[in-house]
Order: structure tokens, then C-alpha cells, then sequence
């Protein structure tokens, strides 16, 4: 720039500037929150004339990477900084292109975005973009979801979804997290797999086996599948699959069945298939050969047949059905089981056995002498029961004598077998005629553990017909009893010593509480109810299963110790239809319940308060001070909901309920029926931690107090997912009746304070009332940072406007300024301000920007910062000056900083100035100096510059700088007719006087100027004579000498030469084409001469009544000829001979022939020929 400065002074003024054209008409740009962005434009020489310039930002933020350029082409690159700015924030402002072509304005638009990430469809900026995406490309949407842009997408108002996803992200981010976010907010349906069939059966399998499950899922999305088998011999293929193995929606899972892990006979397995929220079960049946197979349906056959055929023997010994369909019943049985082993004994002699007893002798006797030869000579338990046999039909004593000899020679080898005590049992006298005996036989063989219904019926027919035997319940008697009570032949006296027995017992036994209960069932008479239900009050039943008994005992009006307690203690504590009016009775003078059955109680009166007001009225005190107790106590389930809500009502509420009360109103019941779920995780908006509850019988409790949530299951392996449809949540209290009043009386509750806040949308500009809770909220360590920095700034606000030290700073230091809204966050930093926190505000606005800040603040802001530093140049401070004095702010110091660092547009710098000039502020050298070299190097108009050039001459600026700007001002005049101030002129005219006016440009355009003078005077005549003669001598003729005063025209012989001027290019060839219409028809061409930078002339002599035509041509690039202008002049009619010289003469001569005075035309021409003689001989040419 100061080569260029020193060039105008020298006089070297360019003629033609650069035409600088721009590759954009605007800069539209977009920048993520917080971060940077980067474009780029080209500047362009259209004339193709070298550029060479600088750039300014209007904004400090748009920072000009390519500060200076030079060329006739430049790549300008600009980078916009957006730390501090939010989304929907729009930056505007102007890049200014200062260049020896002038000074250009590109403005520019930043708009601020979130960080949103993109994706093979575009930018995806909301929810509905990212499921569309998630459908058509799953991993993308995953690697986008993963992603720190993806909380970008959720907006701020769907705080679920925000709670959802930040509850999911615990501990990591995966597929099914994703999966799990989609399903949450409602997006999509969980995939859920099935496989094809549940079972398989493998047989006569040699050799290894390959086998294949078909695996089936249902809908899009995420799915994984752990595969698990239960047998070594069972092998997937697999041990993990996900939803891209499935071709389409099937999977065809593989799995081996490894023979050499198999066992003999039949192999049991499953293969389970499970993630988690599902799993399912496929089972698997596996045998190594088909014999092994049959063997073991031949052995399920018989304990079928033979548990059926025990069954009907038993029916038959308890006379449930008649000997002839036991008979009937018991051959088709056998021949079944003959089927399976058509070869053993025992079938005949049970047939016969069968028969015998149906007095069916002659049949019984052919089986049995099929038996005899068959089995001739074997001494066993058979031939035993054979010999039993015969002795039924025999009446020979001696026959007789001789088969109880062989029965008892049997028996003491085979002692043990069964069938040797069942013959023992018949045949023995001893126990034949005394039944004790034969009780304590038996008990000794069945607790012996032959557990077989055989000997029970055998024990039991002893007690049928004799109940009074049975005189203790030890696990004998217990054990035969039970038997007895399932077969439903449990007499009514059998029962009744069973429950006399009962009652004596010292320990519960619940095997006893079933006699009484099928007992009852059987003979339901007063007497046995008082007996169960005395019985369970002893044991301490008091499970929900019992109550139905309880309920009997109340309505059949038992006096029972216990009952009436037992009967709430075994109710259900939901139960809703109206208490017995002697429950209701007797535990309003006595009630030692524990708190829930209290509660129920209670509940249920309250309940039918309108249909039993005297009942209610009756326990209205006791309710109320179980109700206190009960609060005091922390205590809260369902029904204690519906006692506090009575109760509450009716102005009990003190200042020490409403503390307790803070943890009960907000507690909520949570129904899950997913078994997975092993734990439910709460996130609560404004909250910093979550709760983690754990879920027992399908239940879980916890306090919520806000209405934005979000609610997610985990399962015991870590894992966190959501089942909407298989939970429920439900509020036990109303706690908006009751807020007002709790927030009175317990302030400090968080809970109260959650509330109460909730609903409130805007904290920035705070109510008295909710001050004191603000401050509670910042200082309790269970709210978010988040939340803080949201109501830090009311908080702030509030206790600026209000004079109000007390924990300003602490505030201050929580306050999230760029989570802050704009208009709020410069309202805080007016207040600041206003507060003399200046440095704060400052820091703020370096942050994030000064728009939207009043002007006198900003004012005052800035005032400051120069004051109290020593601040040198500042590109921030310098725009905030800038744009406090757009806005018309007139402030002595700002004006004075700009005045000394401010660099930018010349129009910006002439406001600074003219500022200055306002304010009377006389330190501008600098500024004007700046302004006056930057105007030159540019060639940029601007108004009132001369005022610039006065005072930067009236400071003694430097000598180039105001030759510089005096030359190139001349220029413009001579070349261009600019008009300049008269001052200018003056000036010229002073240093003409004084020899030091330099630069024949100056000169030039003081004889202009002079030519322009309507009265010179006359030591501007002498200089104007002076710089004529000196421009003549020199051939620079110009137009404008015609115009100069007359004498000096006359002097010069002007009048007569006309000049014809053209302004062109000084390196362009032009030629005038001319001639004289009355004397020639052809045009003569000749070059003109460029006289000065660009001014070409010709000129002629012309006489009175002598006429030119002319035209001019300018050669283009291509050397074609293009007329430039054409005119047509005449001669001057001046004959003035006193002064006129040679060429007045000739016009006065022409003049006097025209007029035909021949005889003053004589006198003439013969006082010119004396005049042109003596010229001669006085004069030589050179």
C-alpha cells in the first residue's frame, strides 16, 4: 500500500483500476453449535488489471483466513466461529474487499445448527428421520445412534425420549439398546422369535445325527438369540445369533446328536433359546436303537397296568365298586399285562384270586391247575399264594393242615416278600382276632417305608370298624389318615378323632390341616369347621388360602380365640365388599394388628363410609390417630393411601406430618408381569442420579414426583430394556391437594420443591415466593447440573435487581450460560452491568456475542474495560466499539480508542472520525492518516474526505501522503472532470507561489481550474500565464486553454486552434479522420497524440467561415477499427487586429471581402504584408 502511496505522490496515477468482480453474490453458511466453519469464495480481475488488496469482517466471529490478497485471481477463504451460539442463531454481517479496484461489500448469513449427523439419506435432524433410516439400514442408523449427534436429534421438548435414551445408554451403547430406545418411544414392535416346532424324537441313532430347528421372527429391528443345550449329547452349531443371520425371516438353526455322549434307553435334552426379554424351549428325545425302545415302553405298559390294576383293588377293598366289576375289571388288566410277559405265574393265580372271589370256583380252579403243572415242585412265595388258594375252596382238616405247613415253611424262607405278609395277614390268628396288634404290625411295615396302598387299606378297614383304636396322630396315623381323606372313605367318627386329636397336638403339621379340610368337605357340620379353623388359628395360617375357612367360622358366628384376627390377617388387603358388622365390631375396642391389616380394615370402612356412616363415625378417631402414627412412621402401602387421603382432609396437617408426608405422597405402585425384569431404573427429569429398585412378586414401589420419566426394566445379567405392555404404574396419592400446604409447612422438602417447580416453564424471571425454594434447589446434591444452571439464572437475576449479596457468587459459578436462552442470558449480563460486574459481563459477551444488549449498557461495558486495562488493539473490543457507535452511542472514550486502532471500510472510518470531530476529540492524526491512504489505495469516494485532508495537514501529516492525495485528486479533475473543493485549489495556488507545487498533474489542474474562473485576479492571470507558456512550449495543448481568460487567448493566438480532445486508454491507438467539406470529399486520417495519461488531441486551424468534419476511430484488441465519436466545428470569427495577431488579421481581411470594402480590404492586406516582412527580419525560426 505505501508503494502506491509514494507512486500518487511522484504522480504515477494508474489510469484504469481493476474491475473486481465476485464468484458470489453472498456467503450462506451453516455451523454446528459450538464449532467452526469454513467457505471459501474467488475474486476475480474482469480487465484483468493485478488486484492487490486486504479484507475486514464486520463480525469477529467471520475471520478472513485470506487477510490479503494479490493477483488477477484470488481463492479467499473464511472461517465463522461459533462457540457460545445456540441453534437458530443467525449471524450477519460483511466482508469488506479493500483493493486498488475499490472498496467492495460481500455480505454474509451464518446460520447455527445443531451437530446432526449424516447419513446416505441426507442430514437427519428429528426422530421421524432416524426411524426411516433405522428401517432401510439398521447399522447405519446404529453407528448414527452411537454417535455423540444423536442427542441432536431428539428435541428438547420430548424429554421421554431424552430420559429414555440416557437411561438405556447405562452401562453401553449397543444394537439392542437401540432397539430398546425404538420400542420405548413407540416406533416400532419388539422382534420376537418362535421356533418352528417344540420338539423332536430321534431314534435308532447309530452314528451322529444332524438335525434343523427352524427359528421364525416377527417384525424389524435388533434381535439376538443365545443358544444354550442342557445334554452333552445335544450340539448346536451355533451359540449366538442375531437378525442378520436370518435369510429373510427364518433362521435354520443346526444341531448334532452325539451319539458317544448318549446313556442306554431314552436321552431327555432341550435347547433353549433365550435373550433378554424371551425365551423359549425345544426338546429333544434321542434313543440309540429301537429294541432298547420297546423295552422301555414294555416297562411303562406294566406300572401302567399294575398301578390300574392296584387301583381297582383298592376301590373294591374300600366297596367302591361291586366283586363282580373288581373281577371284571382285574382279568382285563391282567391280560393286558399278559402281553407284555405272557409267561409269568403270577397272572394265573391273581386271575384265580379274581374269580375265587367273585365265586367264580370252577374258572378259578383251571387256572389254577394250569399253574401246578406249570410250576410243580417250586417252594416260593407263588406256590404260597397257590396253597392260599386251595385253602379257600378246601374243607379236609388234614388237607388243610398239610397247605399252612407249606405256607409256613415258605414264609420263613421268604420272610419279607410281600405277598408272604399279605397271606400272613389273613391267615395269622393272633392278628386275626386282635386288631391292635395288627395296627402295630402294620405300622411297622409301612414305616419301614413300604408305602403301598395294600397295607393302607389293610390299616385302615382295622380303623373303620373300630375308630376308637385311633388314639394319637403320630406319622403313622397321619399318613394312613391323609391316605384315607384323599380315597373319600374317611368316616365321620374317624374324623371327628382325628380333629379331637388334632387339637391336642403340640406341633402343626399341614398334612393334618388336609384330613380336617376333606373331613369338613365330606360331613361340613359346626363341629368340625370350629375344629379347622381352630386347628389353622393354632398353626398360624394365615396365608390368603385360608381365609374362605375363616370366613365360614365368622358366618357360622364360632367363638373362636383368634378368629376374628385371622380373618383379617387372611383377607385380601384389596378386598372391597363390606366387613362382618362383628369383625367391624369387635376391633374397634381391640385391635393389635399389625399396620397393613390395620389399614385394610380401615380402608374397607372407609370405603362404605355412605352406606355405614355409624360404623364410620365410630372409628373416625382411630383412623386418625393411626393415620398420624402411621405417617410419623414412614409407613405406605395401598390401603394406608386411602387412610392418608381420609384422614388428611380433615386438617390434621402439622409441620411434623409434613415432613414424613414429603416421602408418601409421591410414592407409586409398580405392576410388572415380565419375569426377566429383575430390577425397574427410574430416571426423573431434573434429577441427577437414577433409582434402581428391585421387583419382588411382581411388585415394586417408588417415588415419583415429576411428570416427565422414564421407566426401564433390568434384568439380572445388567441388561436394561422396556416392556410397556406388561407393566403398570399406578399413584397411591394425589399430591397436588395436599402441595400448598406441605410447601408451607416443610419448604425444605425436595419433593414438595420437584413439584411445585414442575410445572413451571420459564425460572428465568422468578416470583418472590419461589425465590427461597430456587435457593434450596441449588445447594440440595440430588438435582442435576443441568437443572441448576437453569434456575441459576433467575436466581441471579433476582438477587441483582434486588441488591442481594448473599450466595450471588456461589450462583454465579453454577449458572450454565450456554444452556441459557439468548434473551435471558443478556438480560443477566444488563444486570451484571448494571451491578459494576463488569469483568463477568465482559467474559459473557466475549462468549457468546453482544447482540440483543442494550446500547447504553454495552456502552457502559465497554467504557469500562478501557478504562480499568491497558488495553492495546483488540479486534472484539474494537467491534463492540464499532457497534456501540452504529448505534448511534456518542461516548468520548470509545470514539478515541476507534479513532487510534479502528481499521475497516472508509466509510466506517469516516463515521469514526466525524464522531471524533463531534466530539471534539483532537487526537485523529492516525485515523486520518489511515483513512487518507486507504481512500487513495482504493480510489473508494467518501463524503466529506477533504475535511479528512484539512486536518490531517493541519496535524502535519507526512508530505507523501498529502502530495499523494493532492495528485491524485488533481488527476481525477484533469482526466476525469472530479469535482473538487475550492480549497484544494487555494492550496495549489499557495504552494505554486511559494515553487512547490509538484507534479505536473497539480499544474495542469491549476490551469484547469484557472480556466474555470469566472474573475482571476490578476496574480492568478500571471500564474496562469506562466503555466500556459509552460505547457505550450511543451505542445500540451488541451481543450480547456480555449476557456482560459482573453488575453490569454489573445496572448496565445487561441481563438483560431481548435483542439479536439478524446479520452481513452493511454496505451490505445486513436486517429481522427477530418476534412473540409468545401474544399476536399476524402477524410484525411492522422494519429492523435496522447498528451496525458490518456488525453488525446488534435488540433486545427480554422479561419472564418473554414468548417471541419471529423471522426474518431480507437483500434480494439483484435485490430479492428471502432468509431469512438464524430463532430463537426467551425472557425472562429475573432478579428480583433490590435491584439489578435496574424490571425485576427486574415479573419478581419475574409471579413471585409464578405463584406465587399474593397478599400479598407486593401488597406489591410498591405498593413499584414509590412507586419509579416518585419516579422521576418526581426524573428528567425529555430
Amino acid at each position: 500500500m505505501r508503494k502506491r502511496i509514494e507512486e500518487l505522490a511522484e504522480g504515477k496515477i494508474p489510469y484504469e483500476q481493476p474491475q473486481v468482480i465476485f464468484s458470489k453474490e453472498k456467503l450462506e453458511l451453516e455451523v454446528v453449535e459450538g464449532q467452526t466453519a469454513t467457505d471459501s469464495f474467488q475474486i476475480k480481475s474482469e480487465n484483468g488489471i493485478r488486484m492487490r488488496g486486504m479484507i475486514y469482517s464486520s463480525n469477529i466471529r467471520m475471520k478472513c483466513l485470506t487477510f490479503q490478497f494479490e493477483g488477477e485471481e484470488a481463492d479467499i477463504q473464511v472461517q465463522f466461529r461459533a462457540d457460545g451460539m445456540s441453534e437458530g442463531e443467525i449471524a450477519v454481517g460483511e466482508l469488506c474487499v479493500v483493493c486498488n479496484g475499490g472498496e467492495y461489500q460481500l455480505s454474509f448469513a451464518v446460520t447455527v445448527t445443531r451437530l446432526y449427523a449424516e447419513a446416505s439419506t441426507g442430514k437427519i435432524k428429528n426422530l421421524r428421520d432416524f426411524v426411516k433410516l433405522a428401517k432401510s439400514d439398521w447399522k447405519e442408523a446404529y453407528h448414527i445412534f452411537h454417535s455423540p449427534a444423536f442427542k441432536n436429534i431428539l428435541a428438547p421438548k420430548d424429554l421421554k425420549a431424552s430420559l429414555l435414551y440416557e437411561g438405556l445408554s447405562k452401562p453401553s451403547i449397543t444394537e439392542q439398546t437401540m432397539d430398546e430406545f425404538l420400542i420405548g418411544i413407540g416406533k416400532k414392535e419388539r422382534v420376537r422369535f418362535l421356533p418352528e416346532k417344540h420338539s423332536v424324537e430321534v431314534f435308532e441313532a447309530a452314528a451322529p445325527i444332524e438335525e434343523q430347528l427352524l427359528i421364525q421372527k416377527e417384525g424389524w429391528g435388533f434381535l439376538e438369540i443365545r443358544i444354550t443345550a442342557s445334554e452333552e449329547f445335544i450340539v448346536p452349531q451355533k451359540r449366538y445369533i442375531t437378525d442378520a443371520d436370518f435369510m429373510g425371516s427364518t433362521y435354520p438353526l443346526s444341531f448334532y446328536i452325539d451319539t458317544e455322549q448318549m446313556h442306554a434307553g431314552n436321552n431327555f435334552g432341550c435347547i433353549y433359546l433365550e435373550n433378554d426379554v424371551q425365551k423359549e424351549e425345544y426338546q429333544v428325545w434321542a434313543s440309540a436303537d429301537s429294541i432298547q425302545v420297546r423295552k422301555e415302553r414294555t416297562v411303562q405298559g406294566l406300572q401302567r397296568a399294575t398301578y390300574l390294576l392296584t387301583k381297582s383293588y383298592i376301590n373294591f377293598r374300600l366297596k367302591k365298586i361291586v366283586t363282580g366289576e373288581w373281577t371284571k375289571q382285574t382279568l382285563a388288566l391282567i391280560q393286558r399285562m399278559q402281553e407284555f410277559q405272557p409267561n409269568d405265574p403270577w397272572y394265573l393265580l391273581f386271575q384265580a384270586y379274581a374269580l375265587q372271589r367273585n365265586k367264580q370256583r370252577q374258572d378259578a380252579q383251571w387256572l389254577m391247575d394250569e399253574f401246578r403243572q406249570k410250576n410243580k415242585g417250586k417252594k416260593d412265595p407263588q406256590w404260597a399264594f397257590y396253597d392260599y388258594l386251595c385253602l379257600q375252596k378246601e374243607k379236609e382238616p388234614i388237607v388243610v393242615d398239610r397247605l399252612l405247613d407249606e405256607i409256613e415253611e415258605i414264609a420263613k424262607r421268604y420272610g419279607t416278600h410281600p405277598m408272604i405278609f399279605f397271606l400272613t395277614l389273613r391267615l395269622n390268628g393272633t392278628l386275626r382276632t386282635q386288631p391292635q396288634v395288627k395296627l402295630r404290625v402294620m405300622e411297622a411295615r409301612i414305616m419301614q417305608g413300604q408305602y403301598s396302598p395294600l397295607w393302607y387299606v389293610e390299616a385302615f378297614t382295622v380303623y373303620q370298624e373300630q375308630p376308637y383304636l385311633l388314639t394319637k396322630l403320630d406319622r403313622y396315623e397321619v399318613l394312613l389318615m391323609n391316605w384315607a381323606s384323599r380315597q373319600g372313605v374317611l368316616t365321620k367318627d374317624l374324623a371327628d378323632q382325628v380333629m379331637r386329636l388334632a387339637n391336642n397336638m403340640r406341633q402343626f403339621q399341614p398334612l393334618v390341616c388336609r384330613i380336617l379340610f376333606r373331613s369338613y368337605e365330606k360331613n361340613p357340620d359346626e363341629d368340625m369347621l370350629a375344629g379347622v379353623c381352630a386347628y389353622l388359628i393354632k398353626g398360624h395360617c394365615y396365608q390368603p388360602k385360608y381365609h374362605h375357612w375363616y370366613e365360614k367360622g365368622i358366618t357360622e358366628n364360632l367363638k373362636i380365640t383368634g378368629l376374628y384376627e385371622a380373618f383379617l390377617l387372611t383377607m385380601d388387603l384389596h378386598h372391597i365388599q363390606p366387613l362382618p358388622k362383628v369383625i367391624q365390631m369387635y376391633f374397634q375396642y381391640n385391635n393389635q394388628l399389625p399396620y397393613p391389616y390395620k389399614a385394610a380394615l380401615y380402608a374397607n370402612i372407609i370405603a362404605h363410609k355412605e352406606t355405614q356412616p355409624v360404623i364410620y363415625e365410630k372409628y373416625s378417631e382411630t383412623m386418625k390417630q393411626f393415620a398420624i402414627d402411621e405417617i410419623l412412621k414412614g409407613h405406605m402401602d395401598d390401603n394406608l393411601a386411602v387412610v392418608y387421603d381420609e384422614i388428611l382432609d380433615k386438617g390434621i396437617l402439622t409441620q411434623e406430618l409434613a415432613g414424613p408426608l414429603a416421602d408418601i405422597l409421591y410414592t407409586h405402585k409398580f405392576y410388572c408381569m415380565n419375569k426377566m425384569a429383575a430390577f425397574v431404573v427410574i430416571i426423573q427429569k431434573h434429577m441427577k442420579e437414577e433409582q434402581r429398585v428391585p421387583i419382588s412378586g411382581e411388585l415394586a414401589y417408588f417415588q415419583l414426583f415429576s411428570n416427565d420419566y422414564a421407566i426401564l426394566l433390568e434384568n439380572n445379567r445388567g441388561q436394561r430394556f422396556v416392556s410397556p405392555e406388561s407393566c403398570q404404574l399406578e399413584k397411591l396419592m394425589k399430591p397436588s391437594h395436599y402441595i400448598r400446604r406441605c410447601l408451607n409447612l416443610a419448604p425444605q422438602k425436595l419433593q414438595f420443591l420437584m413439584h411445585h417447580m414442575d410445572g413451571k416453564t420459564d425460572l428465568s424471571v422468578p416470583v418472590k415466593t419461589d425465590v427461597e425454594f430456587l435457593r434450596i434447589l441449588m445447594e440440595a446434591p440430588q438435582i442435576s447440573e443441568k437443572f441448576k444452571s437453569q434456575i441459576g439464572p433467575g436466581l441471579v437475576r433476582y438477587c441483582l435487581i434486588n441488591q442481594m449479596e448473599e450466595g450471588l457468587d456461589a450462583y454465579l459459578m453454577q449458572v450454565d450460560f450456554a444452556a441459557m436462552r439468548a434473551d435471558n442470558r443478556n438480560l443477566m449480563i444488563e444486570l451484571m452491568i448494571d451491578r459494576g460486574w463488569n469483568e463477568k459481563a465482559f467474559e459473557l459477551v466475549s462468549s457468546y456475542g453482544y447482540a440483543g444488549i442494550g446500547r447504553q449498557k454495552l456502552a457502559h461495558l465497554i467504557t469500562y474495560m478501557l478504562r480499568a486495562r491497558d488495553i492495546g488493539e483488540d479486534a472484539f473490543l474494537l467491534e463492540l466499539c464499532m457497534a456501540v457507535l452504529e448505534r448511534d452511542v456518542q461516548n468520548a472514550v470509545i470514539v478515541s480508542y476507534l479513532a487510534k486502532y479502528y481499521e475497516g471500510p472508509s466509510k466506517q472510518m469516516m463515521r469514526v472520525y466525524q464522531a471524533a470531530q463531534l466530539l471534539e476529540i483532537k487526537d485523529t492524526a492516525e485515523l486520518e492518516e489511515r483513512l487518507l491512504i486507504q481512500t487513495l489505495y482504493s480510489t473508494e469516494y467518501v463524503d466529506r474526505i477533504q475535511e479528512v485532508y484539512l486536518a490531517y495537514r493541519a496535524h502535519n501529516g507526512r508530505e507523501f501522503i498529502i502530495q499523494a492525495y493532492r495528485s491524485y485528486c488533481m488527476h481525477e479533475y484533469v482526466v476525469h472532470d472530479m469535482i473538487l473543493p475550492a480549497s484544494l485549489f487555494l492550496e495549489a495556488c499557495q504552494l505554486y507561489k511559494e515553487g512547490r507545487l509538484r507534479g505536473i498533474v497539480c499544474r495542469l489542474g491549476l490551469l484547469k481550474y484557472f480556466s474555470e474562473t469566472d474573475k482571476p485576479d490578476r496574480y492568478q492571470l500571471k500564474m496562469a500565464d506562466e503555466l500556459l507558456n509552460e505547457f505550450i512550449s511543451t505542445n500540451m495543448n488541451f481543450a480547456f486553454f480555449n476557456r482560459l481568460p482573453d488575453s490569454l487567448c489573445r496572448k496565445y493566438q487561441l481563438y483560431n486552434r481548435k483542439v479536439v480532445e478524446y479520452h481513452a486508454r493511454p496505451d490505445s491507438k486513436i486517429a481522427i479522420h477530418y476534412r473540409m467539406p468545401k474544399q476536399q470529399q476524402e477524410f484525411t486520417a492522422s494519429a492523435m497524440s496522447n498528451r496525458y495519461d490518456g488525453i488525446f488531441t488534435w488540433e486545427f486551424l480554422l479561419f472564418r467561415d473554414d468548417e471541419v468534419e471529423y471522426y474518431i476511430t480507437e483500434e480494439t484488441e483484435n485490430g479492428t477499427q471502432q468509431l469512438g465519436e464524430s463532430n463537426r466545428i467551425t472557425g472562429a470569427e475573432y478579428r480583433d487586429i490590435r491584439y489578435g495577431g496574424r490571425y485576427a488579421y486574415i479573419n478581419h481581411m475574409l471579413y471585409l471581402r464578405e463584406q465587399g470594402n474593397e478599400r479598407d480590404l486593401l488597406r489591410t492586406m498591405q498593413e499584414y504584408e509590412k507586419l509579416s516582412i518585419l516579422s521576418s527580419k526581426m524573428f528567425k525560426i529555430i
